[in-house]
């Protein structure tokens, strides 16, 4: 009993089968008149037209205008076994996974970089934020030293009435506060951080009484420009101008 195989664009080589199970093939239309063939003996693929004869099909003639087979013979291939055939592309799921790998490829460093420019900003902010609140919480203080330096015609000192020592004004972001004047005139706020971060713990904030303009000026202190306020950046940058 000769062996058969044939070629199915979906499956690939099909075979062995026998020459009846080929004949049944193609009866039920699985196959046809163009399909590729190859049986022992053979040097390579065949349109199943030309083995008509030899399979009993009948209404089929062989067509000497069939395309030609679909590998070129090769001199080593054995005749007991058959050829291979044209190889399948690559599939829909090999193409998604491609196109994932390369867009993985390209965005994860895109997205690192981005993140290495946005965190940082972030946490900058976010100390800002607290430097802010450290100036809002200490006005009613600052409102305190103008009251009394419009009274006494003279600025209080940590210890006068009204006034405790400076480590009586801690909190969670503030290390102490030191009330007095300095030595050109007039009244001043020295405020020392802590719980914020490694940059801004343990330095501090300046704070002035302008008594002509009747308002307290941010002096800046030895915080980093980037951690104040922009009614603190502003005071610095306007006496930085020669």
């Amino acid at each position: 009993m000769t062996d058969w195989y044939y070629h199915d664009p979906a499956l690939g080589r099909v075979g062995p089968i026998a020459a009846e199970e080929l004949r049944a093939r193609f009866r039920d239309h699985l196959i046809r008149s163009e399909t590729p063939v190859w049986r022992p003996g053979q040097a390579d693929w065949s349109p199943l037209s030309q083995f008509s004869g030899e399979l009993g099909l009948p209404g089929m003639t062989s067509d000497p205008r069939q395309p030609p087979p679909l590998n070129p013979p090769a001199s080593h291939r054995g005749t007991n076994a058959p050829p291979a055939t044209a190889g399948r592309g690559l599939g829909g799921c090999a193409i998604a996974a491609i196109i994932g790998v390369v867009v993985v490829v390209i965005l994860v460093p895109v997205i690192a970089i981005l993140a290495a420019i946005a965190i940082p900003a972030y946490q900058d902010y976010i100390h800002r934020t607290k430097v802010t609140q450290v100036i809002v919480s200490t006005a009613t203080l600052r409102d305190g030293v103008h009251a009394y330096e419009r009274r006494h015609d003279a600025c209080p000192r940590n210890g006068d009435e009204g006034f405790g020592e400076p480590d009586s004004y801690a909190s969670d972001t503030v290390a102490s506060v030191r009330v007095g004047s300095v030595e050109e005139g007039g009244c001043a706020m020295e405020i020392a951080l802590r719980g914020i971060a490694p940059a801004v713990d343990g330095e501090t904030l300046f704070w002035k009484l302008d008594r002509d303009a009747g308002e307290w000026r941010c002096q800046g202190g030895s915080v980093p420009n980037k951690f104040l306020p922009a009614m603190c950046k502003s005071i610095i940058s306007d006496e930085s101008t020669p």
